[in-house]
């Protein structure tokens, strides 16, 4: 179903129509987010091909200031808002505040394992 880790039915127009979106995106929430996405969608994530994306998400969490980590926690908690299952009455601000919390805490712990950079090269096609 896959050719070398990537999801047949991944086109080149789904290609150019996700670099629009991500290139459409106001901040680092929404680009992250959008290259999340796209990933999720092109890839396979057990394949070799996979560690890059996987890897360059981590960076970018790593990299990201508190205001970025901030306002991806704002991000995904309005989201959290329009599914089914958000908690009527639950403060906005203390959810926001938790998984910013959170986010502080992944990007602590990828700094402290760190990204191997063979992870980061683009695998070779075989």
């Amino acid at each position: 179903m896959e050719k070398g880790g990537v999801n047949e039915y991944w086109t080149p127009k789904q290609e150019l129509i996700w670099e629009m979106r991500i290139l459409a995106a106001r901040n680092f929430a929404e680009t992250h987010m959008a290259m999340l996405l796209r990933d999720t969608m092109k890839y396979d994530w057990r394949s070799k091909e996979s560690r890059r994306p996987k890897a360059q998400a981590r960076l970018r969490i790593a990299l990201a200031s508190d205001a970025n980590l901030k306002e991806l926690a704002d991000l995904e908690v309005s989201m959290e808002e329009t599914n089914p299952g958000w908690i009527p009455g639950l403060d906005r601000a203390l959810r926001v505040t938790e998984r910013f919390g959170e986010l502080k805490e992944e990007r602590a712990k990828i700094k402290e394992e760190g990204i191997k950079s063979i992870d980061l090269e683009v695998a070779n096609a075989s």
